[in-house]
């Protein structure tokens, strides 16, 4: 039985990254050290398999994915489950896949402004429920049409990447009560951003935008975010407004006032991997 391929997935861009730098002609790599590996999969003959299949185990509920392929590197993405990555064409082909960065999230115990008993109070995320009336900078209250949850790997080291968690300190932020801590590709809502920012975020999201009347300032492009250098896995929470347009997101207010954004309802149902409650 001749070996076509293999699909190895991690739980985060790093350890996929290191694996895909560290393979050579065998396989051994794929199978030990890699303390983020959630599964190999193996295919054979001449038709490959498809992306977030697997012969072994699972690889929970993840349906979308990034890959690094051994000899190519980065690959373009995501695929979704069921997928077959392009332009195979030799036998022995080796994936490293890791699964594409969440929506942008809260840390569990972010504080959001919302209305409960007809009484503006600022509620920890994960006691937010499909209902709860939040308060946004434009649009009065609006109730939560979702709201997941999912768990998330960071890092003790100071690399800019989405797919972690940053710190937004008190110091730096006025707004600010207590520190907060997001995702990298949450953003802050704000007037203005230089031109070094703005040509970071079309280079990250392919264009600025805008969220009731603000621009999005992305966590990893904004240098008032640090980098939080606390390894472990830790749970993240966000959630999606009512709206008739699946694509709006909206600008709330946490943490005792910083002005962040919402995901959107299509982003969170059909994109973000999360569990919902």
């Amino acid at each position: 039985m001749t070996e076509y391929l293999q699909y190895s997935y991690y739980s985060n861009s790093t350890d996929a990254y290191n694996a895909h730098i560290d393979l050579d002609t065998n396989f051994d790599v794929l199978t030990g050290g890699q303390s983020g590996l959630l599964r190999i999969a193996l295919y054979s003959g001449t038709t490959p398999g498809t992306v977030g299949s697997t012969t072994l185990g699972s690889i929970g509920s993840y349906t979308s994915w990034f890959a690094y392929e051994w000899d190519e590197g980065p690959l373009t993405g995501p695929y979704q489950n069921g997928d077959t990555i392009p332009g195979l064409s030799e036998t022995g082909a080796k994936f490293c896949l890791y699964p594409a960065p969440a929506a942008p999230c809260f840390l569990e115990g972010s504080q959001i402004l919302c209305l409960v008993d007809e009484k503006e109070t600022y509620l920890p995320i994960e006691k937010i429920r499909k209902g709860t009336l939040v308060k946004t900078s434009k649009h009065g209250y609006k109730m939560v049409h979702v709201i997941g949850k999912r768990d998330i790997p960071n890092f003790s080291d100071s690399n800019r990447i989405k797919d972690r968690l940053y710190k937004l300190t008190t110091d730096k932020y006025s707004t600010l009560t207590s520190d907060l801590y997001l995702t990298g590709c949450h953003s802050i809502l704000v007037d203005s951003l230089t031109t070094e920012q703005k040509d970071n975020v079309k280079n990250m999201l392919g264009v600025v935008c805008v969220t009731d009347a603000k621009y999005r300032l992305p966590a990893c492009i904004d240098q008032n975010a640090e980098p939080w250098q606390s390894e472990g896995t830790y749970t993240v929470w966000h959630f999606a407004l009512e709206s008739e347009d699946p694509l709006i997101n909206f600008g709330v207010y946490a943490n005792g006032g910083l002005l962040v954004e919402t995901g959107s309802i299509r982003y969170l149902e059909e994109k973000a991997n999360m569990e919902f409650v």
